[in-house]
């Protein structure tokens, strides 16, 4: 049977919630494993490590954020181990973690039950997709993040732009992040989200695709041109075909990295490098004020 090892305080307040886990467990076909009853026989350290790299799963209740249970999670994130975490609503989530995915929950019957059942449900999920559920916190400084908004029919120019940013991501200028590094099974507007609310510089690759695109229009923009006006976000569009771009009334006000009449894709390799590199070194010089 596959194992779920619980992390959580071990306060008698907690019985109620330990007793819905349980349950939770055991409805999603898990044995539930936990801290207090191990042997007392070996290091108890040596026997949680043990324990966390065998689990199938973990499940961390966060609240109240005890010293053990970070240390058991931060373990967990580090070895990569499928994790849940909980929180009962009244505490204050830690700061390093709140943008992660996690489940709240109440204190009276109701709530238990219904932290049951939708407990059960992302047990059954995570035993499916364990990579959805590995993430870890990201590491890098927010100043670093810089946002890159595309079309996915344009991703020759999305991967010939990588190319010219990555001195940048090795010295530790900038985290170029794009939607390529969503891992599968996660939620993938959620992240689009987080990375947007982190972005201190974003990328434009327009064309009729990125301009026809819901989603980019919906859901990328709004946020991007906001920071701009009221965080002072660099946006830096490159027009990549041709394209509306000129005759957007939002688009137009943002001052394009080249001529939109004379279109990246329409120039010859050696100008749009040179483009390419203008972008690299726009980027640089938006970064490092800020480090």
């Amino acid at each position: 049977m596959p194992t779920a090892f619980l992390i959580q305080p071990p306060h008698r307040e907690f019985e109620p919630a330990r007793i819905a886990i349980s349950n939770a467990a055991s409805e999603a076909g898990l044995s539930l494993l936990r801290a207090d009853p191990l042997s007392q026989a070996k290091s108890l350290v040596d026997q949680v490590y043990a324990a966390l790299e065998s689990a199938d799963l973990v499940i961390a209740d966060v609240s109240f954020a005890s010293p053990n249970a970070m240390y058991e999670l931060g373990f967990a994130h580090g070895a990569r181990r499928p994790v849940i975490m909980i929180s009962s609503e009244t505490p204050q989530v830690p700061f390093d973690i709140a943008s992660l995915r996690i489940l709240h929950y109440g204190r009276d019957l109701p709530e238990l039950e219904a932290l049951q059942h939708e407990l059960a449900s992302l047990l059954e999920q995570a035993l499916r997709e364990p990579m959805a559920f590995s993430r870890r916190p990201e590491t890098r400084h927010d100043v670093d993040r810089l946002f890159i908004s595309y079309s996915h029919k344009d991703r020759s120019t999305l991967d010939r732009l990588l190319v010219h940013l990555k001195p940048l991501e090795r010295e530790g200028v900038v985290d170029a992040w794009n939607d390529t590094r969503i891992e599968a099974g996660a939620d993938w507007k959620r992240e689009v989200e987080n990375a947007l609310e982190h972005a201190r510089a974003a990328i434009l690759l327009v064309t009729a695709d990125f301009l026809a695109s819901d989603f980019i229009v919906e859901n990328e923009l709004p946020p991007l041109l906001h920071s701009a006006e009221n965080r002072g976000t660099t946006v830096i569009p490159i027009i990549v075909k041709p394209c509306r771009y000129t005759r957007d009334k939002t688009l137009r006000r943002l001052q394009a990295i080249n001529d939109p009449t004379r279109p990246l894709l329409s120039l010859d390799e050696v100008d749009q490098e040179r483009i390419l590199d203008t972008v690299a070194a726009a980027v640089e010089s938006a970064m490092r004020p800020l480090r």
